[in-house]
């Protein structure tokens, strides 16, 4: 019976031993796939590596990006400006904001979800009824 357990405990310390060196492995091989990925994805140059040259390249591609999504931001901004439900939906966020100051647990940010959600409502129920 000794003999038997020792020989369980044996093969079970193996079989971990050889689990433990598997998954070492996996993590060196996922390792290195997430670097070849990022190198492949991010290297600007062409010369294998990331370095100062790609960080520039890099940098100024997402200037030009965040300039694009900027002034298609504003250009969206401008449009929803005009429109009548953008007037209530501010309207009631901002009144929201304002009662809620005072209020344990609410705030001006939960204020003005409510109020701009309450403008919302108040802006379909008059155009259902305006039909």
């Amino acid at each position: 019976m000794k003999e038997r357990l020792r020989d369980y405990a044996k093969n079970t310390k193996d079989a971990a031993a050889k689990v433990g060196e598997k998954l070492s492995k996996a993590g060196r091989v996922a390792k290195e796939s997430a670097k070849t990925i990022v190198v492949t994805t991010l290297d600007q140059t062409g010369s294998g590596t990331l370095g100062q040259e790609d960080v520039k390249i890099l940098t100024e591609k997402s200037k030009v990006l965040a300039e694009k999504v900027a002034d298609e931001a504003i250009s969206i901004a401008k449009e929803a400006k005009k429109s009548h439900l953008f007037k209530e939906v501010i309207a009631g966020a901002i009144v929201g904001a304002v009662i809620a100051i005072p209020i344990p647990f609410i705030g001006p940010p939960a204020g003005a979800a409510i109020g701009g959600a309450l403008g919302f409502y108040i802006h379909f129920r008059n155009s259902m009824k305006s039909k």
